[in-house]
């Protein structure tokens, strides 16, 4: 039987994801064989229970473009509390490094608790009080592959941006971008910004004080609900 210290943090990413609910002891048993056809069947990937090249990619595009680090830490951006066999919609914040410290760790904890109260998998562009580049955002956001991208732009002015270029415009960041509108009660505005032109996935960016005004638990329940009705349209 295989076992060894990456087998350890293999079962600890499939258990924190919901897939693995066995010991963490290093062993790669039929349970954890088990375990990751579930998580390739979820994926799309081809399901042989061996963690492969295709695999691996999956897993590895949960880990920051750049960064030579383990499992362990990729697991910091799944949610520990996800207990479920299925897996929700994949939502990844961009919270920029404005305001206080306090206030930073409160938001990014509220994000988190919302998102698995709803069933979402909430993933982030940067840690507390990290700055990075829109290009490595960017980057990092079209490798991992989001359902959706939401970014909180600090401004006085309140709106929600959803893209539109001078030929085209996201259908679904439209929608979603409306219904936020009304929760919030801010206007929606298409934009073709940099981070909502390059990113691949569907995105939205929301302006305003978001650390003073906007209600998070407001926010993820109408991402969730627009999204589910999206994907069942």
């Amino acid at each position: 039987m295989l076992y060894g210290s990456d087998v350890e943090e293999l079962q600890e990413l499939l258990s924190r994801m919901g897939f693995y609910s066995e010991p963490i002891n290093g062993l790669y048993s039929n349970s954890v064989a088990q375990a990751v056809t579930r998580f390739q069947e979820n994926r799309g990937l081809a399901i042989d229970g061996v963690v492969g090249l295709n695999t691996v990619y999956e897993i590895r595009k949960l880990v920051r473009p750049g960064q030579e680090i383990s499992l362990n830490e990729a697991i910091k951006s799944i949610s520990p509390n996800l207990v479920t066999g299925t897996i929700g919609f994949n939502v990844c914040f961009d919270v920029p490094n404005t305001g206080s410290y306090k206030e930073q760790i409160n938001f990014y904890q509220q994000i988190r608790k919302s998102c698995i109260d709803e069933g979402m998998i909430p993933l982030f562009a940067s840690e507390v009080n990290e700055d990075l580049d829109i290009k490595n955002k960017i980057q990092y956001i079209n490798n991992l592959q989001p359902t959706l991208f939401i970014s909180f732009n600090q401004t006085t002015s309140e709106s929600i941006n959803y893209f539109k270029g001078r030929f085209s415009e996201s259908i679904i960041g439209k929608q979603i971008a409306e219904d936020l509108s009304k929760t919030l009660e801010v206007e929606k505005v298409g934009k073709s910004s940099i981070i909502l032109k390059e990113t691949k996935s569907v995105g939205i960016v929301i302006n305003g004080k978001f650390y003073q005004k906007f209600n998070v638990d407001s926010i993820i329940k109408s991402l969730f609900n627009s999204l589910k009705n999206q994907f069942e349209s």
